[in-house]
């Protein structure tokens, strides 16, 4: 009797176990065998990249990882993952043969996926994650409905300091034999992030509480195809007068104070992600404005091409609060420092 019950209840953990999985869908790639493999999948974020997400305001913040205003993923967002599985055909090109399976994590943990594959075949494993509303399933920021190819919904471009714009991939071939695979992915950032830090910040008379951010004479990349590597993009004229992207600030109380932030007068003003290719450096062009209100106080053209890098943080700091002119200092990307052109 009592192994009996110890049947019983490892046949219903088996079951709890994979009734929680989100159900595999086979496009009709996959050879009928009967001696199909189990493939498991742990997707997770880099090491640190949520240890300051759900933190207050203040000294206990910092902006090393995080943007202005950070993901509260208890009350607002979860972590929506997708992974899909392509075969490796023998002429290199690639035959879908898992169609995408959603996961949705409102923890910071890795997610969990389990797959069965035909064996002796090589596959990739494509995986993205970013964030929604919670309660949906629905895009966000990122149109994924033509998966893999990612593309930015027209509401996401204009929006900066906004932290649920973040978001993670991962592209991993492996090998299925005759035995159980188990693949553990760490997820990195598909786009590049810019962050300009103020140096003239005024605490005691405060008024910057709306930034603006114009990117001229260079590419705007619109879209990824996380399989193939290949980017979209478009060419942004060479006029001055462009689309400008708007970011609110907290106007008494800076969001961050550690890191860069430490200083009293230091103060994170802008962050923003970019789409760029995955390998090398793209170069961009850069108008930045401060206002109080609908009052300009400020507005400078970075009048060089800034390098920003997928998976790179590219930090801009200086006195772009003040029409003073001068440096900035350009940090992340390899170049020591950058001529501030002030608009009369």
């Amino acid at each position: 009797m009592k192994r009996i019950t110890i049947l019983s209840l490892a046949l219903l953990s088996l079951i709890a176990f994979s009734s929680c999985q989100p159900k595999q869908r086979i496009d009709g790639d996959l050879e009928e065998q009967t001696s199909m493999v189990d493939v498991l999948f742990s997707a997770s974020k880099p090491d640190g990249e949520f240890q300051t997400r759900a933190a207050l305001l203040g000294q206990e913040s910092n902006s090393a990882l995080g943007a202005i205003n950070n993901i509260d993923l208890v009350n607002k967002y979860d972590l929506r993952y997708q992974i899909a599985i392509y075969k490796v055909e023998a002429n290199g090109t690639y035959r879908r043969v898992v169609a995408p399976i959603q996961k949705i994590e409102d923890l910071n943990t890795p997610a969990e996926f389990a797959l069965r594959l035909t064996p002796n075949r090589i596959y990739k494993a494509v995986i993205w994650a970013d964030f929604i509303p919670q309660g949906t399933r629905v895009d966000h920021h990122y149109d994924t409905q033509d998966f893999p190819n990612i593309t930015l919904l027209s509401s996401a471009t204009a929006v900066l300091n906004d932290e649920s714009r973040d978001a993670f991939c991962a592209v991993q071939e492996f090998s299925v034999t005759t035995t159980q695979v188990a693949q553990q992915i760490v997820l990195k950032r598909p786009f590049a992030k810019l962050r300009i830090v103020a140096t003239d910040w005024d605490p005691n008379t405060p008024k910057v509480d709306q930034v603006k951010i114009a990117y001229y004479n260079c590419k705007r990349f619109t879209g990824i195809n996380l399989l193939t590597d290949e980017v979209t993009s478009i060419d942004l004229p060479k006029s001055e007068s462009v689309t400008a992207y708007t970011g609110s600030l907290n106007k008494t109380q800076k969001e961050y104070a550690l890191g860069y932030d430490l200083s009293a007068n230091n103060r994170t003003v802008v962050v923003d992600y970019l789409m760029t290719p995955s390998k090398g450096q793209t170069p961009i062009n850069i108008i930045f404005e401060a206002l109080e209100g609908n009052t300009s106080l400020v507005r400078y053209n970075f009048k060089s091409n800034i390098p920003i890098q997928a998976n790179w943080l590219t930090t801009i700091t200086g006195n772009v609060l003040t029409n003073t002119g001068g440096t900035v200092t350009l940090s992340g990307s390899g170049a020591p420092e950058l001529s501030l052109t002030p608009f009369n």
